[in-house]
């Protein structure tokens, strides 16, 4: 072991250090005791009001303790509408069941309540408390004796722009007279002259180098020190003499005689106003010394008597008096000095909200299209009007629609228009209807009417106002041209393409189309189709000179709307499309929507302010489906409720269980009920020359196609109550095209047969579905088919049906929902559905409504979806 060193014998333990800081630690951390803060329960206010209601209403500073009573005031705005009537229905508060509806009814309903805060003023920043006296901007300006010395000596130019100061001002000319230059027409200079009065009542004439700057002086001459004015025709025209006191001249020039002649008169006034004064006080001064010498004899007493008097109780009195209203005048006219601090005067406003409005109906973008005529090359006498001229020898139908071809989607709903002559129409009536002298079919039923209008007034409307939320020079207006069915789209183009003879030619389309007409007059098949550009910049600026493009043969295989935009994408090539032009002109205009424009619809037909009754001449808003990124932005404030149904294909080439199903047709319904005896609801809208609405809908026929697709909209106005049975039927039949050669038609029973049945139920859990859905086909339509949606209810059910092609998805259909009642939001969805079953006293889980609250909070809500 090493020998250890004496020094370090001293030293204690090696490491005792480092245990006394271990015990004193220990020691120390045991002796701490941590306490938990104590919870804050927040103060109860209304319990403490009760509780100590006596000692608070005799604290004489209760008011700092209470809230302020009636703090609030309720006001009711009436809802501005610009409709005529409500577009809620009348009884639509009965029919609605569902929470949800309800309370948009009520929004739309009821007039606006504005809750109005009597102390809101008081509630903002400090700096803008109201103040009980007018705050003038500016301090006035309070003038004392010192401030009038000091004025005088102040430049003499600063006065000329003094309020009241300047009495005569004018060009002149001023002699420049020194001892070695005498006085000739060679320096007079032209000077601007102020002749202006000074505070204490003397004159001044100011001379500057111009009118406009007043600044800085070129001269001034005193008149208090003028003792006469004189002519001086010998040095020069219109020239006049200022005499001073000191036997000093000042020489100047008018331009004019009637300028000079003022001048002498206003100069000679005020030479006789000093010379009053002057003697005047010069008497003042005589009158005072007189004064001075008799009353410093009796000074003395004066003053003697006065303090012998002092103590006078009327004096007294007098003295507080007068002290008081010295007191009084003192703070007239005083102001804040802290309210004119620059740093208190810098109030940011920018936080402060505005005044808030009622919400008010969004209008975006819109413009008028009005429709005019559709002509071919194929014309002639039709009819009865051998005398008129000549038209079309068979009925056309056209629809108008918005396509956004940078976005890919059909943003507007179809517009449908007639512009077919009465003589045209009656093809379709038959003979045996006669027509009124507007061209509309008379009947022998009394006229309905909608929203106060009659059914006769809108059955031609010819005149559609659209609306675009983002406009750009690729939306595009779209013409489709349908025909009565007839046979194949090129078979049927190939008399208006190539027309050889046009009399001959006319004749033989004329006896066809009277035929087709008369046997299949509710069938249309595609035809033609056009489009123009809309905008010309993204600012929305229209292109008011734009025409469409020419009129294009329809391809039976390019019907859908993707084919549509595919075509739009091209529109400015036109060579690579190959498209086969039919001869023809189609005269429809793009306008402004003018401010005075009266007798509008809404897309619902409810009548806009203003409107005349039995009007002719009606415009309708045509219903924009807005992008969804844009869609919810501004909140709904009109009741609407429309669903828009698409069949877009049918695949029915596989299929054995018809003999005959290749000229394909289309029936939609809308029903409450599946039961055998059930009928489709009267809620689809019709098209031109038909009924407001009907209880079903056809989309166009292709000839020959056992793949049809389809582009028709059917517009279904929606119940205000939707239940599980309400669904969309879609009956397809197999129509008939041929034509008895011999002049006589076949009987209508063999025109249609049914060829299938597909059925969509309305709601999903309570919501309307909205997505693309694809169907099997059944070939007949037993009572109960609603229960039969689900494959797995297909295998189990006891229902006797036969599907077609083994029950495959064959037909492809989407919806569109433009409603403000109805919400496709699950969350929104199902916090309403359990409000209503605790309203109703179903006993639920009260964790539910918590969970579906949180969802609606967390998500960001737009309108009512």
């Amino acid at each position: 072991m090493a020998e250890v060193r004496k020094f370090t014998k001293r030293l204690s333990k090696p490491g005792t250090a480092a245990e006394l800081r271990q015990s004193v630690s220990e020691a120390v951390r045991g002796s701490v005791v941590l306490e938990k803060t104590k919870v804050v329960e927040p103060l109860d206010y209304e319990n403490v009001i009760s509780q100590r209601k006596t000692q608070i209403y005799s604290d004489p500073l209760r008011d700092l303790l209470m809230f302020p009573m009636e703090d609030i005031s309720i006001s009711v705005i009436s809802r501005q509408r610009r409709t005529v009537q409500s577009t809620v229905p009348e009884d639509a508060e009965k029919r609605a069941q569902s929470l949800f509806v309800k309370e948009c009814i009520k929004t739309y309903s009821t007039d606006w309540h504005v809750i109005n805060y009597k102390y809101e003023d008081f509630s903002g920043d400090f700096r803008t408390l109201p103040c009980k006296s007018l705050r003038p901007e500016k301090i006035p300006n309070h003038v004392f004796e010192i401030d009038e010395d000091f004025e005088k000596d102040e430049d003499s130019s600063s006065l000329c722009s003094q309020k009241g100061g300047v009495i005569k001002q004018g060009w002149l000319h001023k002699a420049n007279v020194n001892s070695t230059i005498t006085v000739t027409m060679k320096v007079f200079k032209r000077r601007y002259f102020y002749l202006t009065q000074l505070p204490d009542g003397s004159y001044i004439l100011n001379s500057y180098k111009d009118e406009k700057n007043s600044k800085e002086s070129k001269g001034c001459i005193y008149l208090d020190a003028c003792i006469d004015v004189v002519q001086c025709p010998k040095m020069r025209r219109h020239a006049f003499e200022l005499k001073m006191l000191d036997k000093y001249s000042h020489y100047l020039a008018a331009e004019t005689e009637q300028e000079m002649e003022e001048w002498l008169i206003t100069l000679k006034k005020i030479i006789q106003i000093n010379t009053d004064s002057l003697v005047q006080e010069k008497k003042d001064t005589v009158e005072t010394a007189q004064d001075d010498e008799t009353s410093s004899q009796g000074k003395a007493e004066n003053i003697m008597a006065s303090l012998e008097r002092s103590m006078h109780p009327e004096l007294m009195k007098y003295g507080r008096e007068t002290e008081q209203l010295n007191k009084l005048s003192r703070g007239d006219g005083r102001q804040n000095l802290f309210s004119f601090d620059s740093e208190v005067q810098r109030l940011d406003f920018s936080g402060i909200e505005p005044d808030i409005k009622p919400f008010e109906e969004k209008c975006n973008k819109r413009f008028l299209v009005n429709c005019h005529d559709l002509t071919f090359n194929i014309l002639g006498q039709v009819g009865g009007n051998a005398k008129g001229p000549p038209t079309n020898v068979e009925p056309f139908f056209i629809s108008l629609a918005l396509f956004d071809v940078k976005n890919n989607c059909k943003i507007s709903a179809d517009f449908h228009v007639d512009l077919n002559p009465p003589c045209v129409r009656e093809m379709l009536w038959g003979t045996s209807t006669q027509l009124a002298s507007d061209g509309n079919a008379k009947s022998s039923s009394p006229e309905s009417f909608i929203h106060g209008i009659a059914e006769s007034q809108l059955c031609y409307i010819k005149q559609g106002i659209f609306s675009v939320t983002n406009p750009h020079p690729e939306i595009f207006l779209v013409a489709r041209i349908e025909k009565v069915l007839q046979g194949n789209i090129a078979h049927c183009a190939e008399p208006y393409i190539k027309n050889s003879d046009p009399a001959k030619t006319a004749q033989k389309v004329h006896r066809t189309a009277k035929q087709v007409c008369s046997r299949l007059g509710q069938y249309r098949m595609p035809f033609a189709w056009a489009a123009r550009p809309i905008f010309k910049d993204i600012q929305g600026s229209l292109d008011l000179d734009g025409r469409f493009s020419p009129l294009y043969k329809q391809d039976s295989s390019k019907l859908s709307n993707e084919d549509v935009l595919k075509l739009l994408s091209e529109y400015k090539k036109p060579e690579k499309t190959k498209l086969q032009i039919i001869p023809g002109q189609l005269n429809i205009t793009v306008e402004c929507v003018p401010v005075d424009l009266s007798n509008c619809i809404t897309s619902s037909y409810v009548p806009l302010k203003p409107f005349e009754k039995n009007c002719q001449n009606i415009t309708v808003e045509v219903e924009e489906f807005v992008p969804e990124m844009t869609k919810y932005c501004y909140p709904f404030t009109i009741y609407k409720n429309h669903l828009y149904v698409y069949p877009l294909q049918l695949k029915y080439d596989s299929q054995k269980t018809f003999a005959k199903a290749r000229n394909i047709a289309v029936c939609v319904e809308f029903r409450d009920s599946d039961e055998s005896d059930a009928r489709a609801l009267k809620c689809v809208y019709g098209k031109p020359a038909g009924s407001v609405f009907t209880a079903n809908a056809y989309a166009v026929v292709s000839h020959h196609n056992q793949n049809p697709e389809f582009y028709d909209e059917i517009k279904i106005e929606l119940p205000i109550h939707l239940h599980q049975k309400h669904h969309l039927l879609f009956t397809f039949y197999h129509v008939s095209c041929e034509i008895n050669t011999k002049g006589t038609t076949k009987k209508q029973d063999t025109v249609e047969t049914p060829v299938g049945f597909a059925w969509v139920p309305l709601l999903k859990d309570g919501r309307i579905i909205t997505f693309e859905q694809q169907l099997p086909v059944s070939a007949n339509l037993p009572p109960g088919y609603l229960n039969l949606n689900e494959a797995e209810l297909r295998r189990q059910s006891n229902v006797d049906i036969k599907w077609v092609d083994g029950a495959k998805p064959l037909l492809k259909i989407k919806s569109h929902l433009e409603s403000t009642i109805y919400t496709q939001d699950l969350h929104v969805h199902k916090f309403f559905h359990h409000c209503q079953l605790i309203q109703s006293g179903s006993k639920e889980v009260p964790g539910e409504l918590i969970k579906y609250l949180k969802h609606c909070t967390q998500q960001p809500r737009h309108g009512n979806n």
